[in-house]
């Protein structure tokens, strides 16, 4: 046996009970009792196929920017040193036998 009622709360939710009950002699002697409550929430999604409008790109602003003192300008940043490799090891000849 089932029963089951909704109410609806606004345009996109309703709440919705339901009450089964099972009575499965080869299982179970007794009945089994079910309640669901349930909370249901829907929406549309609206798609449309026309292209947007194009946007109108914005026009460059310029700003004034104060001359920088002479005196101030930073010096070029330098390059570290070479780094030098060690001599090479000579390796004494072999000794003959």
């Amino acid at each position: 046996m089932t029963a089951a009622t909704s109410f609806k709360l606004t345009q996109w939710a309703s709440l919705d009970y339901q009450l089964r009950a099972t009575r499965i002699p080869s299982l179970l002697d007794e009945w089994q009792v079910a309640n669901l409550m349930l909370l249901t929430l829907g929406g549309t999604w609206t798609y449309s196929l026309a292209e947007p409008e194009a946007e109108v790109p914005a026009e460059p602003v310029s700003v004034p920017v104060p001359d920088a003192p002479d005196d101030d300008v930073a010096p070029a940043a330098e390059e570290p040193p070479a780094v030098e490799e060690p001599p090479a090891v000579e390796e004494p000849p072999a000794a003959e036998e």
